[in-house]
């Protein structure tokens, strides 16, 4: 009996060592991993930082700390429309829409983002500056897969206007 009390310490024994090996296996690995991402991220940093492409003076907030608002030396969109709609379209057919737009401010305009409520509208915007008085569009892709009845998509656009979201909007009646 007791050898068997001995053995099953024993064995007690062997298992935890075993599990605090793995424990601390695996937190390496994670430790290892945290520090792969962070240098990841600092390399993209540096790259978006490098002569060729800083854009770091053209995103500046227009508010200065006392509250007043430069509407001056900023970059403004001015689109020739915001909404469009696209009547009565069969469900399947995958609608695309181009927004124009022109550069009015004062500034190189850079959008930095467009986003969609879901996966089925997807925006594609200009990667790199618009110069003060260029042109510029949005390209919207509207898949009707699966929507039908009525349907509104908001397109949001980020960038380095006042104020910093600018919304699009798509409409149809999809049917069957």
């Amino acid at each position: 009996m007791q050898r068997n009390v001995s053995l099953q310490r024993y064995n007690i024994n062997r298992c935890h060592n075993m599990l605090n090996t793995k424990k601390l296996s695996i937190l390496f690995l994670f430790v290892l991993i945290l520090f792969s991402c962070k240098q990841e991220k600092k390399e993209g940093l540096e790259e978006i930082l490098a002569p060729d492409n800083n854009y770091s003076e053209i995103i500046r907030m227009p508010i200065s700390s006392d509250g007043k608002l430069d509407t001056i030396n900023i970059a403004k969109f001015q689109f020739e429309t915001s909404h469009y709609d696209f009547g009565e379209v069969k469900e399947g057919k995958v609608l695309e829409k181009e927004f124009e737009f022109t550069n009015i401010g004062n500034i190189p305009l850079l959008i930095t983002n467009a986003t969609s409520t879901c996966g089925c509208t997807v925006p594609k915007f200009p990667q790199d500056p618009i110069e003060p008085g260029e042109k510029g569009t949005i390209l919207v892709k509207f898949d009707t897969q699966n929507k039908r009845g009525f349907q509104t998509k908001p397109i949001t656009l980020y960038a380095n206007t006042f104020p910093n979201k600018t919304v699009l909007t798509l409409e149809a009646k999809v049917i069957p």
